[in-house]
């Protein structure tokens, strides 16, 4: 006669006695075989330890299953899964095979894979096999040695991963490493340029005392020389340094008046530049990346 075992599974000295390292412990049911050798073990005298540790299943399966009696599991409740196991094996291996398919929400992985399924079931599918929709990081800095030290920053950029997943290279979001900038203040008025300037690293970042003293007399310097020929109406853009009280006393006390101040547009900005690309103010060079500044 067996010898009655605990309702609990006893305590282990390590954190492998009981749970065995076999993938299948995490299921919650055993087939009908694997209930036939637990019954049998149980009627050759094993206790639900050496069961468990004999089959590498969990204890909690062995004790159920001899409580129950059953050899025969019972019909799982619910709708049967949309996906069999080998679908998902080959949606996983098809969204891992490149940085693309990663970053693939899961309607076009549908519409790609041609699935007869909605895009919450495929998340759910998904989901049980550790995979989720994540933030891609911004690529550290640093060499694949030290890539771990810093987590990155989030980006809008999402990709489907199991979780430890963040720093591989196909979940980074890589950026280019920017080139030291200048920037480069010009004018022109028609068809024709005016003064320029490159504003040196030296003289810091440009606020409105700095762009008092090192750009408007440029700019007075101009209209007084053309005033004979030709009136101009000076405009500029609203950054801090040119619509500042300072520097609007400064132009005022030159007899320089702004009738219209302009918050160019994206796509204006980028036709003032192409214009002062086009009467030579710059060229191009490999070393130096030049910001336009109106």
């Amino acid at each position: 006669m067996a010898t009655p075992e605990p309702t609990s599974p006893p305590r282990a000295t390590s954190a492998g006695a009981l749970e065995p390292s076999d993938p299948r412990q995490n299921s919650a049911r055993l087939n009908r075989d694997e209930r036939i050798r637990v019954l049998t073990l149980r009627d050759a005298g094993f206790t639900y330890l050496q069961i468990s540790q004999q089959l590498q299943i969990s204890y909690r399966q062995v004790q159920y299953t001899c409580q129950s009696q059953q050899a025969t599991p019972k019909k799982a409740r619910g709708n049967p899964p949309k996906l069999s196991e080998a679908e998902v094996d080959h949606i996983i291996e098809w969204i891992t095979s490149s940085k693309r398919t990663q970053r693939m929400p899961y309607y076009k992985v549908i519409q790609e894979l041609n699935l007869s399924i909605g895009k919450h079931a495929l998340a759910r599918a998904l989901k049980k096999r550790g995979y989720s929709r994540c933030k891609a990081l911004n690529k550290p800095p640093l060499s694949d040695k030290h890539k771990q030290v810093t987590s990155g920053f989030h980006t809008r950029i999402w990709v489907t991963r199991k979780a430890g997943e963040e720093l591989e290279e196909t979940c980074i979001r890589s950026s280019p490493t920017r080139k030291r900038g200048w920037m480069f203040w010009a004018t022109f008025h028609g068809n024709n340029k005016g003064p320029c300037l490159f504003w040196e690293k030296e003289w810091g970042t440009i606020n409105s005392e700095r762009y008092c003293q090192r750009v408007i007399p440029i700019i007075d310097g101009y209209i007084r020389l053309l005033r004979d020929d030709i009136w101009l109406q000076f405009m500029q853009d609203g950054a801090p340094g040119h619509a500042s009280k300072e520097t609007l006393e400064e132009l005022h006390s030159r007899g320089i008046y702004l009738s219209v101040r302009m918050q160019y547009s994206y796509a204006a900005y980028l036709s003032i530049c192409m214009i002062l690309m086009q009467h030579t103010y710059v060229t191009d060079s490999s070393e130096h990346r030049i910001t336009f500044g109106l």
